[in-house]
């Protein structure tokens, strides 16, 4: 489960879905109670895979978000050189010098 295409999570997702319906219904037919179909190894296997496959999901989401907005940034027009040398002017040039230290 290496892949980071969201269409690989997806067929994933809808394989593990599947899965755990499956274990589901065969506990059902088996009439067999909720209690015993939460210690069931497999079924616990299977839901847990469908937890990473959803994590993933998520994870890929916000990659796409922060991928999105950073182009977005990158795409908007930059400030003007003049503006920045404006600005440092007005606060003062460089830091203040500082006091000479005392010789004893």
């Amino acid at each position: 489960m290496s892949s980071k295409t969201r269409e690989t999570r997806m067929r994933q997702k809808a394989e593990a879905e599947s899965a755990v319906e499956a274990r589901v219904a065969k506990h059902k037919a088996a009439d067999n109670s909720d209690q015993k179909m939460a210690r069931d190894p497999v079924l616990r296997k299977l839901k847990a895979n469908l937890k990473k496959v959803e994590r993933r999901l998520k994870a890929i989401d916000a990659s796409d978000a922060l991928n999105e907005a950073l182009a977005q940034k990158k795409a908007m027009p930059k400030e003007q050189p003049e503006a920045k040398g404006n600005a440092k002017a007005a606060k003062g040039k460089g830091k203040a010098k500082s006091k000479p230290k005392k010789s004893k």
